[in-house]
């Protein structure tokens, strides 16, 4: 409520908007999961809508995503990183939403806004890194199923399925902010050539 009583308007200084938006953006990564995550990807959008999608002015955004992408659990490591891969995607899931309708439905083909170009072009390559992790995992898991042998142990069985599940809500969420950038516009850098 503080941020979306406050935001943009009533914070005075732009140093004082910066230290907020790296924390909050910084405390979303970390967040273990539950109620927390859900409202600093609140506070998250509300500053994005404003900054990003709006005013154009965070400039430190893209390349602190790109980052915490790279080192993320998935990337580097469950227990290497303390950046959360749900985390990240809810991030970025949050930045891309706004783009998913037409900005201006009245024109007949209209070219993607220039920060959706900026992002996709950002994030593009750390989002296909993660998608192919996560299809590779999601195809591991469908052929071990196949190959199960009826001598398992039932707790690696659960262990594996527990974690499948999360895999594939990862992947969910990566095809969602796929979606998103395409829903509406094709930006140039998704463009086959």
């Amino acid at each position: 409520n503080f941020v979306r009583a406050r935001w943009p308007d009533a914070m005075p200084s732009p140093g004082e908007r910066e230290s907020l938006r790296a924390a909050i953006l910084r405390a979303l990564m970390v967040a273990p999961p539950g109620p927390v995550v859900k409202l600093l990807a609140e506070t998250f959008r509300i500053i994005v809508t404003a900054d990003v999608t709006r005013g154009r002015c965070w400039p430190d955004l893209l390349p602190a995503l790109c980052t915490a992408m790279q080192e993320s659990n998935l990337m580097v490591g469950k227990e290497q990183s303390p950046v959360k891969t749900a985390n990240v995607l809810i991030a970025v899931h949050t930045l891309l939403k706004p783009y998913k309708y037409f900005q201006n439905p009245g024109v007949e083909k209209e070219a993607a806004p220039p920060e959706l170009e900026a992002i996709v072009k950002a994030l593009l390559e750390p989002l296909l890194g993660m998608l192919g992790i996560l299809a590779a995992g999601t195809l591991a898991a469908a052929a071990a199923e196949h190959t199960e042998h009826v001598d398992s142990a039932a707790d690696a069985a659960h262990h594996d399925q527990h974690q499948q599940l999360g895999n594939d809500a990862l992947l969910h969420t990566i095809l969602k902010c796929f979606h998103h950038t395409v829903a509406a516009y094709m930006p140039v850098a998704l463009v086959p050539s």
